[in-house]
């Protein structure tokens, strides 16, 4: 996403776009927040707490909540001063929240969260379009979305641009495993969608969700 001057206030002063801020308006006044480095730790609690819920329910696990390291390792990264980490907040609430790393004059989407609450209100959208107006100004010329097959990176993307994955395994064992594991997981949700539309894939979510262990594991001590 390039952060042409402009380009995100015009896309934020859109019809819809404004409907959704006003609305976000009546919980209290909405401003984008950005974290130092003294924040850093507290922020990233919030932001987690959000993240790794919905995680769960889309792709069934936990990033941090299943990796001890995770969560130490970006604080790290953000006392070295790698990170930039922000919210979007309607008054006292988080409405959604961005952790992205620097890279020269541009930052790497990694994570945003959202209240799912709030999820009809679009936060996550209208966290990244003020987002790219405060990069912006201060002097960041690119936002980069990730590759992925979010729509909403399509319709924010100014730019598309052709990435490799470069993948290492221990063994040559160990990358035919999971070359076959990835098949039979596509294989099975091309068929599922094919003969239930997806009933088999959501009902396998919610049984996850429900599961006492994952319940427990879904609620950080520092959540909120």
């Amino acid at each position: 996403m390039d952060l042409h001057a402009g380009s995100a206030s015009q896309s934020l002063k859109k019809k819809g776009n404004k409907s959704k801020l006003n609305r976000l308006r009546r919980i209290g006044p909405v401003s984008l927040a950005v974290v130092g480095e003294a924040g850093l730790e507290t922020a990233l609690g919030e932001i987690i707490a959000q993240y790794d819920p919905r995680q769960l329910r889309t792709a069934g696990y936990e990033p941090f909540s299943s990796d001890p390291r995770k969560r130490p390792f970006h604080v790290e990264m953000g006392r070295r001063g790698l990170l930039h980490v922000s919210f979007l907040e309607a008054g006292d609430r988080k409405a959604a929240g961005h952790v992205g790393v620097r890279s020269g004059e541009e930052v790497i989407l990694a994570i945003v969260s959202f209240d799912p609450d709030l999820a009809e209100h679009s936060p996550n959208k209208l966290l990244l379009l003020m987002l790219a107006e405060k990069l912006a100004g201060e002097g960041f010329c690119r936002l980069d979305l990730t590759p992925g097959g979010d729509e909403w990176k399509d319709r924010l993307a100014t730019r598309f641009e052709r990435v490799h994955e470069l993948r290492l395994f221990r063994s040559a064992w160990a990358r035919t495993l999971e070359a076959s594991r990835k098949r039979a997981v596509e294989g099975f949700k091309h068929l599922d969608h094919r003969m239930f539309g997806g009933a088999i894939t959501r009902m396998r979510r919610n049984v996850i969700l429900s599961s006492p262990a994952r319940e427990r594991s879904s609620a950080p001590a520092d959540g909120p």
